[in-house]
């Protein structure tokens, strides 16, 4: 089960950028393994910052499941919400944050993999998925 993440760094170091104004995105898409998508720079596709609107920003983040910022203004935060995706506000380490996510998403993997044994195994009469008596 992989998922995208948007961080917003201006280095790919530190999130240290707020969701309307970052200008830069490191994308990952985090299942299994993790692995470096690419580096989003929002330039000036708009005149001024404060012209940015929610809509913009998920535009630039269309496939991501999950943004991770230093923070977030309401209207930002409510369009994400609207949109299925989530938020994680946040001043750590980009590397430190993906490790985070990775061993929750691998947890998660083996619990969901474990429950389906369980429920193949309940469903045969068998425990966790293998045969009675082996």
């Amino acid at each position: 089960m992989d998922i995208r993440v948007g961080f917003a760094s201006r280095d790919g170091r530190q999130i240290d950028q707020c969701l309307r104004d970052a200008s830069s995105w490191w994308i990952y898409d985090i299942g299994d393994t993790v692995q470096f998508v690419e580096n989003r720079k929002w330039g000036d596709e708009c005149d001024e910052k404060y012209a940015r609107r929610p809509n913009d920003l998920l535009r630039k983040l269309w496939d991501c499941d999950l943004v991770v910022a230093s923070s977030c203004r309401e209207e930002f935060f409510l369009a994400l919400r609207k949109m299925g995706k989530q938020f994680i506000e946040t001043h750590a380490a980009v590397r430190e944050t993906v490790d985070q996510i990775f061993s929750r998403n691998r947890q998660k993997i083996s619990l969901d993999y474990y429950r389906k044994i369980r429920e193949i195994g309940q469903e045969y009469g068998t425990e966790y998925g293998h045969m009675a008596g082996s």
